[in-house]
């Protein structure tokens, strides 16, 4: 009898255990929304999520060309042959749903709302905890190399801290980027590590930016104040500054590189575009994310099935090249006029200005008809008709506006210049340059 009444203790034990547990730590909801920021049914759904304080990450697909692709390969995956997708479309533990009601949605929770979230992490209040006591969050990579520094530097200074390699575990991973774009909705791109500080979240911070944000909230950790002679400022006659190399290359081009920092290739490639003075940007693919993607959302638009990748990728004027040689890449650089005609020009079948918009547009249609009436030769694209150039569309703009939350037609290239939605005055002084 006595074993029996122990056999029920400990198996009462056990599932109260595992209530607990499943409430606090492993269950874990990943929610992903796919929709328009102008749809009201999606902003009807998000703000119910909002209001029941459920996380979630939000894509708007018109902003996002690679979301947009993923929304359909997910959508096609579960309902193959479908031919209309209503907003929004969500994503919940990996079950696809299209323009869901909140309680059929909460269906595919792990586990109940209230239990969930009650239990989860809460930015704002730390009334329950010693907050000095709560240990730093580091969310990054292994392989970071600006992840693995801050780690260190916390380390020297004896701090509590927990590391998550995102990499390896997609729930922390999703964790992160509820937290960033809790914090900041607007934000488009950010580097590692993510450092979650007592609910302040700072993004890539250098030491100092973090010791004052972790100690003006523990005055125990404070170091005493030691005064600090001011530095003594050399003064070095002037130099006689050195000729600067005019560039035949026109400033018009748009250079864009994605690789790593500790590539060779990578390198050699970027000195010699310095020596050439050629404007670019770079992108460390390990420490930004998004832009990762971008890099192999580009890739897999121009080199379908491509399973290998040598950096560096460039994309230069709108085409993407794969570890090139810099004779080729000069091959697609736009000249100066004024400059020696031995360099090549980029070749192109199209003409000097494009435009990017739709035919039911009357903004577009308006700007066509002002170049009409100035005998302005240009190509036009429906994006709304052709989703490729859509996808190139997105690209050039991202690249030129990282930060651009919305985008209006036209969207117009002039010569490699993007403007969005522009009077035909901020055109034409564009075109004369």
């Amino acid at each position: 009898m006595k074993k029996n009444q122990v056999i029920r203790t400990i198996l009462k034990l056990a599932i109260a255990f595992s209530v607990f547990i499943s409430g606090s730590i492993f269950a874990y909801d990943t929610i992903i929304i796919y929709g328009r920021e102008t749809c009201g049914l999606t902003k009807r759904f998000r703000n119910q999520l909002e209001t029941e304080r459920i996380q979630y990450t939000f894509y708007d697909v018109d902003r996002y060309a690679n979301k947009s692709q993923e929304m359909f390969t997910k959508v096609d995956r579960f309902y193959p042959g479908v031919e209309t997708v209503k907003f929004p479309v969500v994503d919940v533990n990996g079950t696809v749903l299209i323009s869901p009601d909140v309680p059929t949605f909460k269906q595919y929770l792990n586990t109940q709302v209230t239990q969930t979230y009650q239990n989860n992490y809460n930015y704002n209040n730390y009334s329950n905890q010693n907050q000095y006591n709560y240990p730093i969050q580091v969310y990054g990579r292994e392989t970071c190399g600006l992840t693995k520094y801050f780690i260190s530097q916390l380390q020297a200074n004896g701090t509590n801290y927990v590391f998550y390699d995102v990499d390896n575990d997609y729930n922390r991973n999703n964790e992160m980027f509820n937290k960033v774009y809790a914090k900041y909705p607007d934000i488009n791109t950010f580097k590692f590590p993510v450092v979650d500080v007592q609910g302040n979240i700072l993004l890539s911070p250098n030491f100092n930016d973090f010791k004052n944000v972790y100690l003006a909230g523990n005055t125990s950790n404070k170091p005493a104040q030691v005064a600090t002679p001011k530095p003594q400022i050399k003064k070095t006659p002037p130099q006689k500054q050195a000729a600067i190399k005019t560039n035949v290359y026109s400033s018009n081009n748009v250079v864009v590189l994605y690789g790593r920092e500790s590539c060779g290739l990578t390198q050699s490639f970027r000195r010699q575009l310095e020596a050439d003075n050629t404007r670019y940007t770079f992108y460390d693919v390990d420490l930004d994310q998004m832009r990762q993607s971008e890099m192999f959302n580009k890739v897999n638009y121009y080199y379908p099935g491509m399973e290998m990748i040598t950096f560096p990728v460039v994309e230069v004027n709108g085409r993407v090249l794969i570890s090139p040689q810099y004779g080729d890449f000069i091959r697609y650089l736009r000249v100066n006029p004024t400059q020696s005609s031995n360099f090549p020009v980029l070749p192109s079948d199209q003409s000097p200005v494009l435009i990017y918009g739709s035919e039911s547009c009357k903004l577009t249609r308006n700007f066509r008809k002002q170049l009409d009436q100035n005998k302005t030769n240009y190509t036009f694209f429906d994006v709304e008709k052709d989703t490729n150039k859509q996808t190139e569309m997105f690209s050039k703009v991202n690249t030129y506006y990282p930060d651009l939350a919305v985008i209006m037609y036209p969207v117009v290239d002039v010569n490699g210049s993007i403007l969005v939605s522009p009077n035909i005055s901020e055109f034409n002084k564009i075109q004369k340059q």
